[in-house]
């Protein structure tokens, strides 16, 4: 944990705090004192607690059957995860809920389950009061898509969320878990577009014939991001959707400048829509992915390097590669950084503001 120089009385300044480096983070808690992520060597779950080291809690899948997938969650209160786990009999990845120090295998699974690749479901996302879990489950053998979303609370079956007749898959919750945001698949091209799920009701908010995935949801539900063909150029932005109380207003947030794909992903939301964080290419291969902050203030978006310069944070060997979440508050920031040389090693931190950022 390094506090770094105030870039003046008065200014707003950033704390950097190292989760590990042998890890990819992928949430944080609303404070920002607690994460979660991957283990980098077999994929296990990880739960990090400001002050504390990374600790592996167990129920890796690749260690036992070679295969993994899906995003760990965690709760608003850092108390609860999700994420695939490997199933209590050892024979499957399956869906799974951390609390109180244990895991729990959750189900029962929809009745048109088909196992297959030793996975029955895998877990993308989680409500933020960590009473919700949803991703995908498979239906090996059936028609209408391979995988569908599902969404699952204590003491239910999970339940098939649908599409519109291929597959699809849930990546983000709001707080209460009753708006639901991710992807469901066009039958007739395979190429994937944004939609959401409010209690259940489907809307697909990505461009037809296109391609885009929606991927995370404010607390309250009213902002949804991710990314979206453009129309005009057919180029793959980043995107953000907000409720006006009628129907879904879209707003472009582009590509970073310099981009060498043209595309932009977009991973979090603060809790007002002002801050939206993600990704893009800068170029093929190690290294090439390139962090971006968006800001309503700003109208634009800014390399997160440079972001975070603003404020005394930077590294001089290593690029801030992926941004993976931002607090409600927009105050932290789950990040990914990777050394600018070789060997190219990744670390995870989280990044914290002294104030919202603007």
């Amino acid at each position: 944990m390094g506090c770094l120089l105030p870039l003046g009385a008065a200014a707003q300044t950033a704390t950097a705090t190292l989760v590990c480096k042998v890890c990819w983070i992928s949430g944080i808690s609303a404070d920002g004192k607690s994460a979660t992520g991957q283990m980098n060597d077999n994929y296990e779950t990880f739960l990090w607690k400001r002050g504390s080291a990374a600790q592996r809690l167990g129920r890796s899948t690749v260690d036992v059957l070679g295969v993994s997938g899906g995003w760990p969650a965690i709760s608003a209160d850092g108390q609860t995860i999700a994420s695939s786990i490997l199933s209590d009999d050892g024979t499957l990845m399956t869906s799974g809920i951390w609390s109180n120090g244990v895991w729990s295998q959750i189900g029962p699974l929809p009745d048109d389950v088909g196992s297959g690749d030793s996975q029955d479901s895998a877990v993308w996302a989680m409500s933020g009061d960590g009473k919700t879990v949803a991703g995908l489950y498979w239906r090996y053998g059936q028609t209408g898509g391979l995988a569908h979303p599902y969404t699952w609370k204590a003491g239910t079956q999970m339940i098939d969320l649908g599409t519109s007749g291929g597959s699809g898959r849930i990546n983000g919750a709001s707080h209460d878990g009753s708006v639901m945001a991710g992807w469901q698949e066009d039958v007739g091209t395979g190429s994937w577009a944004a939609t959401v799920w409010v209690n259940g009701q489907r809307t697909q908010l990505g461009a037809p014939g296109g391609f885009g995935m929606a991927q995370a949801v404010s607390p309250d539900g009213a902002y949804v991001v991710g990314q979206d063909s453009n129309p005009k150029n057919g180029r793959a932005e980043a995107a953000m959707w907000h409720w006006n109380g009628s129907s879904w207003d879209r707003t472009s947030l582009g590509v970073l400048k310099g981009t060498v794909s043209g595309d932009a992903y977009a991973n979090g939301v603060s809790a007002d829509g002002k801050v939206v964080v993600g990704f893009g290419k800068k170029e093929w291969g190690p290294g090439g992915a390139i962090g971006w902050v968006w800001t309503q203030k700003r109208g634009r978006m800014v390399p997160a390097k440079a972001f975070f310069a603003e404020f005394g944070y930077n590294d001089p060997e290593f690029d801030i590669g992926w941004v993976m979440a931002v607090s409600p508050d927009a105050r932290s920031f789950a990040v990914v950084e990777t050394m600018i040389k070789q060997p190219f090693m990744q670390r995870s931190k989280v990044i914290r503001l002294s104030s919202a950022a603007q």
